[in-house]
């Protein structure tokens, strides 16, 4: 795990006996940054909710450059409806703390994914771990995102324990929608097409950096499952050297072989 450099945004300047005065009141509204708004999400008096879904009800995401900040002690569990422009950072050591090298834990729940994205919107998730339920909604057993113009970025984040029928991880398939991968690692999830990754019907992908691997699917696409209009615009070896170790198994045809990357009609 790589050591994370991070610069506070959020710090004053202000007398001292103004900021002793400051530390005795536990902050009630999200902190003020040059490109946006912080909310604080954890168990800690000094955190501005005690959960992401409070931090959205509160208004994150509906201005440009919000940002959720989660402590390493939050305890989340249950679906995420994001319909605005947001960057989710996990790994903080407390609310208002230094950022480590750990991540945030988000767990999905009972036969939902942990994130559904709506048009018209962006979502950068940082430094976080995102576990699916294992209960196997339709589509996305971790994210899923509607048609329409989605841009999701992930860097640093891990995604296990998906399962669906289409998209153990992440199920994209509309025109618009576009994924971001840097330094993120999908591992471990499960599905009938696509036990990584559903991507079809104008949707893309950009897989800068990062590993798909260890994901399984019963009929195709163990890694990704590209359907027809899915747009992959990174070279082979990068994807070669991306999505790796992943296969297939399929009673119907008694046969168990590896695949990382399927197009419609093939295994």
């Amino acid at each position: 795990m790589k050591t994370r450099d991070f610069q506070r945004s959020n710090t004053l300047s202000a007398p001292a006996w103004l900021l002793c005065a400051a530390m005795t009141v536990a902050s009630t509204t999200p902190t003020e940054a040059s490109d946006g708004r912080i909310f604080w999400v954890g168990p800690e008096a000094s955190c501005d909710h005690a959960s992401i879904q409070a931090a959205l009800a509160d208004g994150a995401g509906s201005a440009a450059g919000d940002e959720v900040r989660v402590s390493l002690s939050y305890s989340h569990s249950g679906m995420v409806t994001i319909g605005g422009d947001l960057t989710l950072r996990g790994g903080f050591e407390s609310c208002r703390g230094q950022v480590t090298s750990d991540r945030s834990a988000l767990y999905a729940p009972p036969m939902d994914p942990l994130f559904v994205l709506e048009a018209g919107h962006r979502l950068e998730l940082l430094d976080l771990r995102l576990v699916g339920d294992n209960s196997g909604p339709r589509d996305g057993g971790v994210i899923r995102m509607q048609p329409g113009r989605i841009v999701l970025v992930l860097d640093d984040v891990l995604i296990e324990n998906g399962n669906a029928v289409r998209g153990g991880a992440i199920f994209m398939a509309g025109d618009g929608n576009r994924l971001e991968m840097n330094e993120t690692q999908i591992a471990g999830n499960t599905a009938v097409t696509g036990g990584g990754v559903y991507c079809a019907r104008g949707a893309e992908l950009s897989l800068h950096s990062g590993r798909i691997e260890g994901n399984s699917a019963t009929l195709a696409g163990g890694g990704i499952y590209v359907e027809a209009g899915c747009n992959l615009p990174d070279e082979p070896n990068r994807l070669s050297r991306v999505v790796a170790d992943n296969h297939v198994t399929s009673d119907q045809f008694g046969y168990e072989v590896g695949v990382e990357l399927a197009t419609a009609g093939s295994r």
